[in-house]
Parts: structure tokens; sequence; C-alpha cells
């Protein structure tokens, strides 16, 4: 997870800070949880933004088939965005 990076009004946080603020956790059975931030209101004119968390590797990829399976994946509702994505360093 990044580190201190701060874009379109995320703040992403490290693994430790996630996991501090309840955004990232591990049931007893395994499954791994990703969580929105909802303790800390967004100030568009600010450049802090809200707290996230993103998944990156420390391999690269030229080309490739990822699967993932994702239980509960928001979508539709007003001010929702689920996005899924990969981007190039």
């Amino acid at each position: 997870m990044d580190l201190g990076c701060v874009a379109d009004g995320k703040s992403y946080n490290d693994y430790n800070t996630a996991y501090d603020n309840g955004l990232v956790s591990t049931d007893p059975t395994g499954i791994n949880y990703i969580s929105v931030d909802t303790a800390s209101a967004f100030a568009g004119s600010s450049l802090v933004g809200r707290n996230a968390v993103r998944i990156t590797s420390k391999r690269e990829f030229t080309h490739g088939l990822f699967i993932t399976e994702i239980l509960n994946m928001p979508g539709g509702a007003c001010g929702v965005s689920s996005t899924c994505q990969s981007v190039n360093s």
C-alpha cells in the first residue's frame, strides 16, 4: 500500500495506518477486508483527502489476466465511485 500519497481526494495509507484506522482487516477464516473511511469528512478545498487503501505490487507486469473475488463492491448509488483499475508506475 502506498505511503503518503494524495490523489483524487484520497489520502492513501500504508498498511499499519490503514489497519489502525479500521480500513483493512482479516477475519478468523482468513478473508481480507478493505473498507472505506466513514470517520473523516472531505473538505473539497483541502489538500488532504479521505483515508483510502490502494493495493500495490512489487512485481511489474506487461500483460496478464488478474482474477479476484470481490464479495461486496458498491455501485449505483449517488456519490459512490467503485473503481477497480490497474495503473502503470
